[in-house]
């Protein structure tokens, strides 16, 4: 049971001297203090900009902690525990995705009003973002460093702890593996070789048992597509808002969208979920 010595420390760092708000809790006064414009006299939508993409680092922030948690589950060998924990996870996918359309009201004129002081900050610097892409399974750059491109040392060392670590995917291939001899959990990962073999069986529910790794494989193909989806939405309201001009980060703008767009973190599951509409959002 927590006590007041565990209550959360004030902003100055030392223990709170009254009863604990909701004020204080959700600490507010920094949280409704770090909205600040760029732009003077502040432009219109430059409010709603920073509030939406501040919002969507605390929704990484969640999401970050429900995949590791869905990844331990994977490699404990408890197929229907990571299922639960994707049923959380497809609901903060649906708010990323509708939580663009709160900048959708934007208009080109409107969003060129702060864009430009915006440079060179831009959301490729989003190191959560950066950390989700890996923890989901994106293949690490070579060299790894790559992936820190345009970082702080604290990034940096984030993103790269990251890459050092298994991914979701290294927890499902784990769990695809034979159980060990005393039954716990999954053995050995899955060979790449034998790897769209197993998948193809899993999916069409061909051998007994598999029922859980099916809905399991159905959750990460659904995660997959709403991250796609989010990619895309967010391409297209690029388009309408900024053309073909560069992005302030430096990349080629909705062109580099585009193409990342279409990256996907479990093609092989793409290929067997995405083929058969009986699975499409199969939970």
């Amino acid at each position: 049971m927590a006590t007041a010595s565990s209550a959360p420390a004030s902003p100055s760092g030392l223990p709170p001297s009254g009863p604990l708000t909701y004020r204080g809790y959700l600490r507010l006064a920094e949280l409704l203090a770090a909205q600040v414009p760029v732009v003077r006299p502040p432009a219109r939508d430059e409010l709603a900009f920073i509030v939406t993409h501040q919002t969507y680092e605390l929704w990484f922030k969640l999401l970050l902690a429900d995949l590791e948690l869905v990844r331990d589950e994977m490699f404990a060998g408890r197929p229907a525990a990571a299922s639960r924990v994707f049923e959380r996870i497809h609901v903060v996918g649906r708010v990323l995705l509708e939580q663009l359309a709160v900048l959708e009201f934007m208009t080109p004129a409107d969003f060129a009003e702060f864009r430009d002081a915006l440079a060179p900050a831009s959301g490729l610097q989003s190191a959560q973002f950066r950390e989700l892409e890996f923890l989901s399974g994106r293949e690490a750059p070579d060299p790894p460093e790559r992936a820190c491109a345009g970082l702080g040392p604290e990034e940096r060392d984030a993103v790269l702890r990251r890459l050092a670590e298994p991914s979701v995917w290294d927890g499902f291939r784990h769990l695809l593996g034979e159980p060990d001899a005393g039954g716990r959990g999954a053995g050995e990962a899955v060979g790449e070789d034998s790897l769209p073999a197993t998948l193809a069986r899993v999916a069409a529910g061909q051998e007994p048992g598999t029922g859980e790794l099916r809905r399991l494989a159905a959750h990460l193909y659904a995660y997959d597509e709403e991250v796609v989806a989010w990619r895309t939405r967010h391409a297209d309201l690029a388009a309408r808002l900024i053309g073909d001009a560069p992005g302030t980060g430096g990349t080629s703008g909705v062109d580099y969208l585009r193409r990342t767009a279409r990256r996907r973190f479990y093609p092989l599951l793409h290929d067997l979920f995405g083929a058969c509409p009986a699975h499409r959002g199969r939970r």
